[in-house]
């Protein structure tokens, strides 16, 4: 909950103020990586990366420890919006949401079923339907990286019980 408010409050002050130099572009000084992922462009995109980090942040705070799986997310997400933005300029907390599906995808039972299908399914198609306005390798980078790194540290991401 503390990101969500966070990134309510970043969207109330850009309202008033210009805050176009905290987004990440290929000539941005590193710490927009951070900055971007607060800026929203408008109420939707707001509210959509809103809701899913709070479905999303349930599966974390039941299942997963803490200290591995929010440090991943965070860096995931740095990483990708910097190695997206060459190509062009991003904002929005996507990464952080698309990094937290790659790692519950990843963290999902080991045989084929047809919830995982649906869920990668999901996230493929949702990515290809994005508009060329949206910076979709960031999505994509963020998703992939998490799913293959969640998938490597095996049982370590769990929560212990």
């Amino acid at each position: 909950m503390p990101l969500i408010i966070l990134l309510v409050l970043v969207y109330s002050v850009s309202r008033y103020t210009d805050l176009t130099g905290w987004g990440m572009t290929q000539s941005s000084p590193w710490w927009t990586a951070i900055t971007a992922q607060l800026l929203h462009l408008n109420l939707l995109h707001l509210l959509s990366n809103s809701v899913l980090i709070a479905m999303y942040s349930r599966w974390y705070t039941r299942w997963l420890n803490p200290y591995i799986s929010i440090p991943l997310t965070a860096l995931v997400s740095i990483i990708s919006i910097t190695l997206s933005a060459q190509q062009m300029p991003t904002c929005g907390a996507s990464c952080i949401v698309c990094a937290m599906m790659g790692l519950i995808v990843a963290t999902q039972e080991r045989k084929a079923s047809l919830k995982n299908a649906l869920m990668v399914s999901c996230c493929i198609i949702l990515t290809a339907l994005l508009p060329s306005s949206v910076n979709w390798q960031a999505h994509a980078y963020a998703f992939s990286a998490a799913a293959v790194v969640t998938s490597l540290l095996g049982n370590k991401i769990y929560a212990a019980r």
